[in-house]
């Protein structure tokens, strides 16, 4: 039986001009708690990520996260934020890293490249029976990631920015690898997207779907392109329907 579980950030970002406002941590603190899986800060004090629970099933992390998006567009209007799932923020704010230990240290060594280290990204974790499968998981994986990345695309095209690493072993940038603490394949190499992942997950395994799928992006364009659409029809309030109809 094969396991997997799915994580997603979410940026909050000012209703009105869209730029990050670091609440993460007032939100979470207004979010009813958590029976599964994990809903945490991120790195930056205006990110937030959904960590489902180990899944067996497509349909059990499709209702996580989705049930998890209708909590948090709650709780963040309650504060006067509204949660974005893009790669980059419409607009970038100054950043404030999150009060811990491990961010404060991180945020002192990649101090550089924080201005443009403003991404939301989501991650799949795929359980393999053992190392030895694993890297024959990951070498079949790689040769897809390029693909992968154009299809999930989510951010302004102005936004696109080159990111480099930092010297914490954990964070230096990757998209695909062999965890060291779990018997999983992570991949990485997906923006945070502006609907849940419930349509790559439906299409996970299912060749006719997968068509389905591309031929639909195919006419509507990938996130990135709808909300370069959305803005140059609508401006501000035409980017901002699109991040609200996202979360409902």
């Amino acid at each position: 039986m094969t396991t997997f579980g799915v994580e997603e950030e979410y940026f909050l970002v000012d209703p009105g001009t869209l730029q990050p406002v670091s609440l993460a941590e007032a939100v979470l603190d207004d979010l009813p708690p958590q029976e599964d899986g994990q809903l945490t800060h991120e790195f930056l004090a205006f990110e937030l990520e959904r960590a489902t629970v180990v899944c067996t099933e497509l349909a059990e992390a499709e209702s996580d996260l989705v049930a998890c998006r209708a909590d948090v567009a709650v709780a963040a209007r309650r504060h006067g934020v509204l949660p974005a799932g893009t790669g980059t923020p419409f607009e970038a704010a100054t950043p404030t890293v999150t009060a811990t230990p491990r961010y404060r240290a991180l945020g002192a060594e990649a101090r550089g490249v924080l201005d443009d280290h403003q991404i939301g990204a989501t991650q799949v974790h795929v359980g393999v029976p053992d190392r030895e499968a694993g890297v024959r998981a990951l070498n079949r994986t790689r040769v897809w990631l390029p693909t992968l990345m154009v299809l999930t695309g989510n951010r302004r095209v102005e936004r696109l920015v080159g990111v480099g690493g930092t010297v914490d072993r954990a964070t230096v940038a990757w998209h695909a690898r062999l965890s060291e603490r779990y018997p999983t394949l992570e991949v990485r190499v997906t923006d945070a997207l502006l609907r849940h992942v419930s349509d790559v997950l439906d299409a996970a395994g299912d060749r006719p779907r997968v068509v389905e799928l591309l031929d639909r992006l195919w006419q509507t364009g990938t996130g990135a392109e709808t909300q370069q659409r959305a803005f140059h029809a609508g401006g501000l309030p035409g980017l901002r329907a699109v991040y609200e109809s996202s979360f409902t």
